[in-house]
């Protein structure tokens, strides 16, 4: 058997727990109608901007009375509430409501049970009364008996404001912008919703000769049937102001099937500076121009072969073409003008050894003067190269022209002895008449007789070449040249 201290403070317990499940019940109520009463305020003031715009000093004063009220809803559904006492006797009239059947019992125990009683007989009398409500509201649950019909009300109403809200930030994200900011900072000075606005993409901006523009508008605020178009070459307005209507052109920009809120037009084949802005409705779009440059390319190149010292050539430029055909170990020294100042030259080299394709290798051109390029190669095997200009202004060679490298192998050097040209029989004192030829494409340097008398040692003989052509004839006997 529990004493009485200890069935009051079960008691006070669960109506403890009973009265934070109000209070919050009551923070969420008042919550949900602060913040519909704030979004009602401000999307009324927005929604009468924009229908009817309001000077600055009216939207100030509209955000004055709307702080105000901001004010006025926090404190009475949200600080007075919650500031009322809310005492035990309260909750355990409220769990009463909802259970007559307890007769008064949990209001009796929880406003005598905590009393020191003296009198035995009052003390048995107040245990009596702990045990049996505490046995009665044994299966009860306080914080059920909480009534939140109006909490749940107001957050509902809550939610469809804002589902609203989110609803039109999607549908009309810039109006609702512009309205927000008309409505919550007015003394910047931002134009009316209904208002016509321009935005023009891409702006300024710089191309190459001979390309097009392709230019979208969207228009904002006050919608628009048609968007107009004017541009002009600013070479010819400066050169001649009088004369800017005739150089001018007006378009009808083409309205988007898919958003009557978008135009777009593009103009071909630039090949000179020009100024282009947008007109729709009363409004007309900043001035833009377009940049129009060169792309970078070669107007000039040579090679400069420097051949193997076995060959006997001297080197040779080779002018008007970069393509290279060379001996294999002659070096190649490639020099290029291009028609306007480089940033950087990326070399790219792709050659081919026996069956396979070597991946290409890049390096950077030495730049000199600001339009020449120089680079050297080493000519082993057939191959490509490229070079991707990238000039000062920000452009590159969009397609780089590809030459071609053609190494020629050196031939192997051919020997022909044409006498006897057969196997022959002689005395021991006999002579022996031998005429060899020997051919190869970049001359001859050495030409050697290897022979054998008899069972002896292979003999070496370095015969000299009598003339300086590639082919060497050397009439011989055996033993001795003759």
């Amino acid at each position: 058997m529990m004493n009485t201290r200890e069935g009051y403070a079960e008691l006070q317990t669960r109506i403890l727990e009973a009265r934070r499940a109000w209070k919050r019940s009551i923070f969420w109520a008042g919550f949900a109608i602060v913040l519909t009463g704030i979004i009602a305020v401000f999307v009324g003031e927005a929604i009468i901007d924009w229908l009817m715009p309001l000077p600055s000093f009216v939207r100030i004063a509209l955000l004055t009375a709307g702080v105000g009220v901001t004010g006025y809803l926090l404190y009475k559904y949200l600080i007075q509430p919650l500031r009322a006492a809310l005492t035990l006797r309260d909750i355990a009239l409220n769990v009463e409501q909802n259970h007559p059947d307890l007769e008064d019992r949990l209001v009796s125990a929880i406003e005598f049970g905590n009393r020191e009683a003296t009198d035995p007989i009052e003390a048995h009398m107040l245990q009596r009364l702990l045990e049996d409500t505490t046995q009665r509201v044994e299966s009860i649950d306080f914080k059920a008996t909480v009534d939140h019909s109006r909490t749940r009300k107001h957050a509902g109403i809550a939610a469809l404001v804002v589902v609203g809200c989110c609803v039109l930030a999607l549908l009309f994200p810039t109006e609702l912008h512009t309205s927000l900011l008309r409505v919550l900072v007015p003394w910047e000075k931002t134009e009316p919703v209904l208002t016509t606005k321009l935005t023009v993409e891409p702006g300024n901006v710089r191309i190459l000769r001979g390309k097009s523009l392709p230019i979208h508008v969207t228009v904002t605020g006050k919608s628009a049937e048609k968007a107009v178009l004017t541009y002009g070459n600013i070479g010819k307005q400066a050169a001649a102001p009088s004369e800017t209507q005739t150089t001018q052109q007006q378009i009808n920009m083409l309205q988007n099937p898919d958003d009557k809120r978008g135009f777009a037009y593009e103009i071909f084949n630039i090949d000179a500076d020009i100024e282009y802005y947008v007109v729709a409705n009363e409004a007309t779009s900043e001035r833009y121009t377009v940049e129009v440059f060169e792309m970078p390319k070669v107007t000039e190149i040579s090679v400069a072969y420097t051949y193997p010292d076995y060959t006997g050539l001297k080197p040779v430029v080779q002018t008007g073409t970069g393509d290279i055909q060379a001996v294999v170990g002659t070096q190649a020294e490639i020099r290029l003008t291009t028609n306007k100042a480089i940033q950087t030259a990326t070399f790219t080299l792709k050659q081919e050894k026996l069956d396979e394709t070597q991946e290409p290798a890049s390096t950077e051109m030495a730049i000199f003067d600001g339009n020449i390029l120089t680079t050297t190669v080493d000519v082993i095997a057939d191959g490509t190269y490229t070079v991707e200009l990238l000039g000062i202004d920000g452009f590159h060679n969009e397609i780089p022209i590809e030459y071609t490298i053609k190494a020629i192998p050196d031939a192997a050097p051919e020997v022909v002895i044409k006498e006897p040209g057969r196997d022959i029989k002689t005395t021991k004192l006999g002579e022996v008449e031998i005429i060899a030829e020997a051919t190869d494409d970049y001359g001859v340097a050495e030409l050697k007789l290897m022979y054998r008398i008899g069972s002896d040692e292979l003999q070496e003989l370095t015969l000299d070449p009598t003339t300086p052509d590639p082919v060497i004839e050397t009439q011989t006997t055996d033993p001795v040249q003759r």
